[in-house]
C-alpha cells in the first residue's frame, strides 16, 4: 500500500494475520454410526503473514507508515486414548516487505512489527508445537531532511503445552548509514517467546536486538532485548530461560550532532520444576553500547544487562549471568560525554 498526497500529511498502514491451523480429530465413526475413539490427529501449522506499506509527500507535513504481520497459531492435537496423542501444530511466521516513508520537508516515522504465531497444544505424550521465530533485518527505511524515526519490533511466538513446545526466537537488527536528516531516531526491540508447559517445561526463545547508525546529524539509537521465559515442568525439569543480547552504536560525523545511545538486555526466567523436580536455569544477558561525534554537541551512552532468575525446584535453577561488552562515548569536538552508571546484575537462583 503506497500513499502519495499532493499536500497534507501522508499516512499508510497495513496488518496481515495468518490463519490458525486446524485442530486434529479425535477418532472416527464406524459403519453403524458409532463413534470410535482412536489415534488423535495432529494440529495443522499456523499460516504465514506478509505486510507492506509506504507513503511519501512533498510538503512539510508529517509522513507516518505502520506495518504489522502476525503469524497464525498452530492447531491443537485432538483428544486421544492414553499414550496415543497427536502433535500440536507449529506457529506461523510473519514477514515485512517494502516498509518505507519519505518526505521532501516533513518529519517521517516508519514502524514495522512481526509477531510469531503460538504453537499448538500436543496430545497425550505427544510433542507440542513450537512458537514461530520473529526476524526483522533492516526491514524499515525512509528519508527526510527533517526528523526520521525508525522502529522495528520482533516478538517470538509462545510454545504450546503438552510436552513443552519451545518459545520462538526474536531478532531485530537495523543498520543505517545515511546523511541528510537533521535527526535520526532508531530503535529495535526483540522479545522472545515463552516455552510451553509439559513434563519437561519448554525453553524460552533467545532475543537479539541490534541498532547501528551513522549519519551527519543528531542520532538517538536504542536496542532492547528480552529473553523468553521457561515453562513449568510437571515431572522432569522446568524450562530454561532464553538468552538476551542488545547492541547499540551511533556515529555522528557532521558539524553538529548530539548522540544518545541505550542498550538493554534481560535474560528470560527459568521456570518452576515441581516437587522433587529441578527448576530451570535462567537466561544470560549481554549488552554493549557506544557513541561518538565530531562536533561539540553532547554524547550520552547507557548499557544495562540483567540476568534472568532461576526457577524454583528441589534443585533450583541457576540465575543468569549478566555481562557488558564495550561501553564508551567519544566527542572529537570536545563536547560533553556522559557514560551513565551501567549495571550488570546476575540474579541468584531460587529455592523452595
Amino acid at each position: 500500500m503506497n500513499t502519495v498526497p499532493a499536500a497534507g500529511p501522508a499516512n499508510a498502514s497495513s496488518q496481515a494475520i495468518g490463519g490458525a491451523g486446524g485442530d486434529g480429530g479425535t477418532g472416527y465413526y464406524d459403519s453403524g454410526g458409532n463413534f470410535v475413539a482412536g489415534p488423535a490427529g495432529a494440529g495443522g501449522d499456523g499460516g504465514a503473514a506478509t505486510a507492506s506499506a509506504g507513503a511519501s509527500n512533498t510538503t512539510s507535513d508529517p509522513v507516518t507508515v505502520t506495518a504489522e504481520a502476525d503469524g497464525g497459531s498452530g492447531g491443537d492435537s485432538g483428544a486421544s486414548l492414553p499414550g496415543d496423542g497427536g502433535n500440536g501444530g507449529a506457529g506461523g511466521q510473519g514477514f515485512l516487505t517494502n516498509v518505507n516513508g519519505s518526505s521532501t520537508l516533513g518529519d517521517v516515522t516508519v514502524s514495522g512489527t512481526v509477531v510469531g504465531g503460538n504453537g499448538g497444544n500436543g496430545g497425550d505424550s505427544a510433542s507440542a508445537g513450537n512458537g514461530a521465530d520473529a526476524t526483522l533485518l533492516n526491514a524499515v527505511g525512509g528519508f527526510t531532511p527533517a526528523t526520521l524515526t525508525l522502529m522495528q519490533n520482533a516478538t517470538g511466538g509462545d510454545g504450546g503445552s503438552g510436552s513443552g513446545g519451545l518459545g520462538g526466537n526474536a531478532t531485530s537488527s537495523l543498520e543505517l548509514n545515511q546523511d541528510g536528516s537533521v535527526t535520526i531516531s532508531a530503535a529495535t526491540n526483540a522479545t522472545a517467546g515463552s516455552g510451553g508447559i509439559g513434563d519437561t517445561g519448554g525453553n524460552g526463545g533467545a532475543a537479539d536486538a541490534n541498532t547501528c547508525i551513522m549519519a551527519d546529524g543528531n542520532i538517538t539509537a536504542g536496542a532492547l532485548a528480552y529473553g523468553g521465559g521457561g515453562a513449568v515442568g510437571t515431572s522432569i525439569i522446568g524450562g530454561f530461560g532464553g538468552d538476551a543480547t542488545a547492541t547499540a552504536a551511533a556515529v555522528s560525523i557532521g558539524l553538529s550532532g548530539a548522540v544518545s545511545v541505550d542498550a538493554e538486555a534481560t535474560g528470560g526466567a527459568g521456570s518452576y520444576g515441581g516437587v522433587n523436580v529441578g527448576g530451570g536455569p535462567a537466561g544470560n544477558a549481554f549488552a554493549s553500547a557506544s557513541g561518538s561525534n565530531a562536533s561539540s554537541d553532547p554524547v550520552s551512552v547507557t548499557a544495562l544487562a540483567i540476568g534472568g532468575r532461576g526457577g524454583n525446584g528441589d534443585l533450583s535453577g541457576a540465575g543468569g549471568v549478566a555481562s557488558l561488552g564495550n561501553v564508551f562515548g567519544i566527542s572529537n569536538g570536545a563536547g560533553n560525554v556522559l557514560v551513565s552508571p551501567t549495571s550488570a546484575v546476575t540474579r541468584l537462583d531460587r529455592r523452595l
